[in-house]
């Protein structure tokens, strides 16, 4: 009985390990604006960072922050130096399907957008700093190539449309989408503890 009990004990252990696997990646690449967001900004850097916890051998829970770097007002705009802040949390979940050392994955969630407008000084009498959340969902899909036992690259697209706010004018052009949508095409390292 004793053996038995130890060896269960042992088997729960090992398949806690498998599925409690903590990564982390960070990756970065291009956003494209999409929807409304498109009227106003042009394609930009992004960065992102990602947290993920094997609560299955396929199946992870997923979290993430981006952050669109340098966004610049699309150029029919007549709004000299007006500037934009983005930055998607993002939570959901994966499936991965286990084709050593590749794993291609899909998965999707939930987002929350904080995006900020900023115009210049000379303009911020008649609007100022706006600040704005948005709640959208998300899909994704990429591939992970290991090269070593716990690291490897990671190559995603992901797709966000986020709902919320609305289409604010100045000067008879937007400077505040009525909604957030963006596709992403990144690439980064992950690392699994």
């Amino acid at each position: 009985m004793v053996r038995f009990v130890a060896v269960a004990a042992l088997a729960a252990l090992a398949a806690s390990a498998a599925w409690g696997v903590v990564g982390v990646a960070v990756a970065g690449g291009f956003s494209m604006p999409s929807g409304d967001f498109n009227k106003i900004v042009k394609a930009s850097p992004v960065v992102d960072a990602r947290f993920l916890y094997g609560v299955t051998p396929t199946i992870n829970a997923t979290a993430g922050v981006a952050y669109r770097l340098n966004h610049e007002s699309n150029a029919e705009l007549n709004v000299e130096g007006l500037r934009y802040v983005f930055v998607p949390v993002f939570l959901g979940a994966d499936y991965r399907m286990e084709f050593l050392p590749c794993m291609p994955y899909v998965g999707g969630g939930l987002a929350l957008v904080y995006s900020k407008s900023s115009i210049p000084a000379a303009a911020a009498g008649e609007l100022e700093d706006r600040a704005t959340f948005r709640v959208g969902p998300y899909g994704e899909f990429g591939v992970e190539y290991f090269f070593a036992e716990s690291v490897g690259a990671d190559v995603r697209a992901r797709f966000l449309y986020a709902f919320g706010g609305e289409e604010v004018l100045f000067k008879n052009q937007p400077v505040e989408a009525g909604n957030y949508g963006a596709l992403d095409a990144v690439v980064g390292l992950f690392y699994y503890f």
